[in-house]
């Protein structure tokens, strides 16, 4: 279990009534990464004062990861995780914010509208795409007997 998790959820079933195109997917990942690295390059620049110089240093920086998840037909979730436990509590000296709600709260403000604006996009154009024809198995199959009859 995740001792943080940063989650941002879209709604495709309102508008778009479908899930995700693989392209369009592809511009979720994109973005993926992009907010991975925001929250890695935020998580840098900590004074380790106090532990012994043998003690192992960046342990949460290499704990963060994310997932994009589909498993519900109605939202794609992007979510950004720390695994350590006391990632959750990290802060910079001298102030009480938590460091991963700031970080979140900046790729909310910075990035979050370029991934809505680029999804957006890419659904846009595929929307006024000629879909490509479904080519369907024979209907049928062999001969049906219901027990208790002879043929």
């Amino acid at each position: 279990m995740a001792s943080v998790e940063a989650s941002t959820n879209i709604d495709v079933a309102t508008n778009l009534q479908r899930r995700l195109l693989d392209c369009e997917r592809r511009v979720f990942r994109k973005w993926e990464d992009r907010i991975l690295k925001a929250f890695k390059d935020a998580w840098t620049g900590w004074l380790y004062i106090g532990r012994p110089a043998s003690a192992q240093r960046d342990v949460s920086f290499k704990a963060w990861h994310s997932k994009i998840e589909t498993t519900d037909a109605n939202t794609v979730a992007l979510k950004i995780f720390n695994t350590e436990d006391y990632s959750s509590f990290v802060h910079r000296s001298g102030s009480t914010v938590i460091e991963w709600q700031r970080i979140f709260a900046e790729v909310q403000t910075q990035l979050l509208p370029g991934l809505v604006a680029d999804l957006e996009a890419e659904i846009a154009k595929n929307l006024s795409a000629p879909a490509a024809p479904k080519k369907l198995g024979a209907r049928g199959g062999g001969t049906t007997v219901m027990r208790g009859t002879s043929l």
